[in-house]
């Protein structure tokens, strides 16, 4: 958007101000800038968020004011994109340094029927990421969004619980000063919130350092910051659910085998091979937030499914691939995009702590004789039909 005809030279750099953007993704993120700034960022359709990185995008409010948008990563239900996320965020926020910025805007929709458990993770980290002070938080719009999609009386309704449960973290966020939006009438609604945020009326002169970056400058490394530990709590606890539904595998497959009932057998292979795709992704993002090491560059998830699993359902992961091991193409990915980890390190870390659930097949493997840990037969074995 052009500047308005009193958008003096000297005024632009005094009122020039800065606005993180963030969400779930599919919240709305990108329609919302494109809408207020007239750009043309590409809209997700799905739950893919086509934001794998920061996008900025600058336009002029009514009064002057040179704003500047940053439409970050959006959470999509996974623990790699909330690290994905912070990571990401982080860094932009470094590269705005001194500058830095001036106010957040936190999207969520209000046409979804339920809170999900990933929009609630989503904003914790959010929370963590701010810092629990009225400095930060009176910084903060929490805005809803896609307002026609519900009539009146629900979207109230749903509202309400945002902002008066107090199980939630929204909730903890208005108490501490948040500022809470309908953005209910686009641009007009849009334009309003940004003004109030940032314009030359508003009280907010003076840049934002968040507590993540106040973690990181005093020596902390990502995964020991507030919002880094959150991640790594759903890790553990999303580990050990994994690992009780190994062990309950393990004695329906037990079952099945005695019943010789082998269509059963090879569904609760399959199913356990799925629940060791998911370990294995769970090590190596632990892997990776053990290690911390400040890059902008990411595997996307289409690349760690591609590289880390595409053999995965059907043969063992240790069985050679094409003149080498599973865990020498992990590890030359790594090596690839991410030169500086301590790369053999994580990488036997994370076959170490997944060995319990995969092994290699044998020649001496054979029908009945499953292995003593995991009670499967080994992953290439073919069931005989009787």
């Amino acid at each position: 958007m052009p500047p308005p005809p009193n958008a003096m030279a000297g005024s632009k750099s005094q009122f020039s101000r800065k606005i993180l953007v963030m969400g779930l993704t599919g919240a709305g993120k990108s329609t919302f800038i494109n809408t207020v700034a007239g750009s043309t960022l590409t809209v997700s359709a799905s739950i893919e968020s086509c934001t794998q990185i920061a996008s900025h995008v600058s336009f002029y409010l009514g009064d002057g004011t040179h704003v500047e948008l940053m439409d970050s990563p959006g959470f999509n239900d996974s623990v790699w994109s909330e690290l994905q996320v912070l990571q990401s965020t982080v860094n932009e926020l470094q590269s705005w340094a001194p500058e830095g910025i001036h106010a957040i805007i936190y999207l969520q929709r209000i046409s979804d029927n339920r809170i999900s458990g990933s929009a609630l993770r989503a904003f914790d980290i959010f929370f963590r990421m701010c810092g629990a002070t009225g400095e930060v938080m009176t910084r903060v719009a929490i805005v809803t969004n896609m307002w026609g999609a519900v009539s009146l009386e629900v979207g109230e309704a749903r509202e309400a619980e945002l902002k008066y449960n107090g199980a939630l973290s929204f909730k903890k966020a208005l108490d501490l000063g948040a500022s809470f939006h309908r953005n209910n009438n686009p641009p007009k609604s849009a334009l309003e919130i940004i003004h109030a945020l940032v314009g030359r009326e508003s009280p907010f002169s003076d840049p934002l350092k968040l507590a993540v970056q106040c973690e990181l400058e005093g020596g902390l490394s990502l995964h020991q910051t507030s919002a880094g530990e959150a991640i790594s709590h759903e890790l553990s606890q999303t580990q050990a659910k994994h690992q009780a539904e190994i062990i309950v595998l393990r004695q329906q497959y037990e079952k099945a085998r005695q019943d010789h009932d082998i269509e059963t057998q090879e569904e609760i292979e399959e199913e356990r091979r799925l629940i060791l795709e998911s370990l294995m992704e769970l090590e190596l993002i632990q892997a990776h937030l053990r290690e911390q090491v400040e890059q902008k560059t990411f595997w996307t998830d289409h690349e760690m499914k591609q590289v880390t699993y595409g053999r995965l359902s059907s043969q063992d992961p240790t069985e050679p691939f094409k003149g080498q091991s599973f865990w020498d193409l992990v590890l030359n990915k790594i090596r690839s995009r991410m030169p500086t980890w301590r790369n053999e390190e994580m990488v036997n870390s994370a076959r170490g702590s997944t060995r319990l659930y995969s092994y290699r097949r044998t020649e001496e493997a054979t029908v009945g004789h499953n292995h003593p840990t995991t009670g499967f037969p080994p992953q290439n074995h073919v069931f005989p039909r009787t």
